[in-house]
């Protein structure tokens, strides 16, 4: 049994696929992945309610990442009975697919006699199967931060991903997930294809220098700072980002507004960008109004508290599809 965390990603997003920089931590929501020998390679998921299952010679749908994976891995379907599970919401902008192949890859890897190595090994194959073999636009920010499973500096450019761990001062944020999913794909897509133009230059430009200062006012809990860079990212992505269609976001940009009300430090989209998920810096004893400024707007709402042990990965994380 292997369980992966999502990640939050508190500023840079989009600076793995562009260049820059990126701060991310983990959520405490995650997805559980087992597996138990069978007479067939066959997996079972539920998403959004659902039941789906996939065994060869099936068309993947939503779970083309499972053989993506096993071709990352340069392996056959082994004879296993797969199951995914957990309480991580998909396509709300915490790394749900990224958690998915990163958990595939540990559980499967070994059992097929591939070398996953350590995170980064992990996250390298996880990437290769979402962005190189299923064909989504995304870089490295993702598989890293939910192979890691911990606060990080990312640095990303022409040279390679440097990784920085983090040891935050104990903070409390609030997440807010949007009831439906954004069309991801369609999002990375779009900045892909505008990612020469000076507003999204712009923006993305201002993502990594936020990125630089945050990792440097984590440690000493510089809270103000914190909030700062994260209202300055967002205000760079409304006037830089919102110009494109597919990122259209009324729900998050009064939910950003809602949160600074209730006295968040900052608040800020998170992920891939459109109405999937807010973030904010918010004063511990401010968590409640946070939380209850969200509800208020239909948006699902939770505190994380950064800067304190994860949750095991060995745990339970919600009832096993069957």
């Amino acid at each position: 049994m292997v369980w992966t965390p999502g990640r939050i990603c508190l500023v840079g997003e989009h600076n793995d696929w562009a260049g820059g920089q990126a701060v991310v931590v983990p959520h405490h929501r995650g997805l559980t992945i087992e597996v138990e020998a069978y007479e067939s390679f066959v997996v079972h998921t539920i998403l959004e309610g659902t039941p789906y299952s996939w065994s060869p010679g099936q068309d993947p749908g939503l779970l083309g990442l499972v053989p993506s994976v096993l071709t990352a891995l340069g392996a056959a379907p082994p004879a296993l009975r797969v199951r995914i599970y957990g309480d991580l919401p998909p396509g709300r902008g915490f790394s749900s697919s990224a958690a998915v192949a990163v958990g595939l890859v540990r559980v499967l890897g070994p059992r097929v006699g591939a070398d996953v190595g350590d995170p980064d090994r992990v996250a390298e194959l996880a990437w290769r199967a979402e962005h190189e073999i299923l064909g989504v636009n995304c870089g490295l920010l993702d598989p890293l931060a939910c192979a890691y499973a911990r606060p990080l500096h990312l640095r990303f450019g022409p040279q390679g991903t440097r990784v920085f761990p983090l040891h935050p001062a104990r903070a409390t944020l609030i997440v807010g997930s949007f009831s439906r999913p954004r069309d991801t794909r369609a999002i990375l897509a779009a900045l892909g294809a505008a990612r020469t133009t000076a507003p999204v230059r712009t923006a993305l430009e201002g993502f990594g220098d936020a990125a630089e200062a945050v990792a440097k006012a984590l440690p000493a809990g510089d809270h103000m700072r914190i909030g700062a860079e994260m209202n300055r990212c967002q205000a760079l992505y409304e006037e830089h980002l919102l110009t494109l269609p597919e990122l259209a976001a009324p729900g998050l940009v009064r939910a950003v507004r809602r949160l600074r009300d209730a006295g968040a430090y900052g608040a800020k989209f998170s992920g891939a960008g459109g109405d999937g998920s807010v973030v904010a810096w918010m004063p511990s004893d401010r968590a409640d109004a946070g939380v209850t400024a969200l509800e208020g707007l239909g948006i699902d709402a939770e505190v994380v508290q950064i800067g304190m042990t994860s949750p095991d990965s060995g745990g339970d994380r919600g009832p096993s599809p069957r």
